[in-house]
């Protein structure tokens, strides 16, 4: 496999995170945690799992089907926080930084 084409992780994601600043990198971590937490408990499965699924529908059924699956799982995610009592801010920071995770 090229290095051009390599498939990215979880793991290689985070280990990225050491070259941010602090607040960033903890920031970022908190929100990772809190994704993995909601596949884990919710779908029981795991990031890489997940975003797998989602190439395959972009691959598959094309770009419209691929942005309605993620809006809808990152509307799920959104969801889920509300009933774990999460705070509008706490939430909106979430999925601020869920962009790290996303576009990696």
């Amino acid at each position: 496999m090229s290095i051009l084409t390599k498939k990215k992780t979880t793991k290689d994601f985070e280990e990225k995170l050491v070259l941010l600043p602090t607040n960033s990198r903890e920031n970022i971590q908190a929100a990772l945690n809190n994704f993995k937490k909601f596949i884990r408990e919710k779908h029981e499965s795991t990031p890489d799992e997940i975003c797998g699924e989602l190439i395959v529908v972009k691959k598959q059924q094309g770009d419209e089907e691929y942005e309605n699956a993620l809006c809808n799982f990152l509307q799920e995610w959104i969801d889920w926080n509300i009933s774990m009592k999460a705070g509008a801010y706490t939430i909106r920071t979430n999925s601020a930084y869920s962009e790290h995770f996303f576009i990696r």
